[in-house]
């Protein structure tokens, strides 16, 4: 999942299948900036976390009990950003 510069978002449909999701939010670039990532399950705030070019990766684990849609937003201070999401995985158990 990938965020060039301001913003973006993308939702998924995960039919209740997953109990967690676990994963490192990340800056690749920026410039001065900072970036927020929200993450939602069926409309309701589950995790929200803010970096900046001088903070190092963060892991985040989210439960997902009971979710069926889930949206990942990313959100800036309208500087030149880019964030992305890696080794994210969703667990059944």
């Amino acid at each position: 999942i990938v965020c060039d510069y301001w913003n973006g978002e993308q939702t998924y449909y995960i039919a209740k299948q997953y109990l967690r999701m676990t994963g490192v939010f990340y800056l690749v670039r920026t410039t001065n900036s900072y970036l927020t990532i929200k993450i939602y399950g069926d409309d309701m705030l589950l995790y929200d976390d803010t970096i900046t070019d001088k903070d190092q990766p963060q892991a985040f684990e989210v439960d997902l009990t009971g979710v069926e849609w889930l949206k990942i937003e990313f959100d800036s201070d309208g500087w030149p950003a880019e964030g992305r999401l890696g080794d994210v995985y969703l667990y059944k158990d």
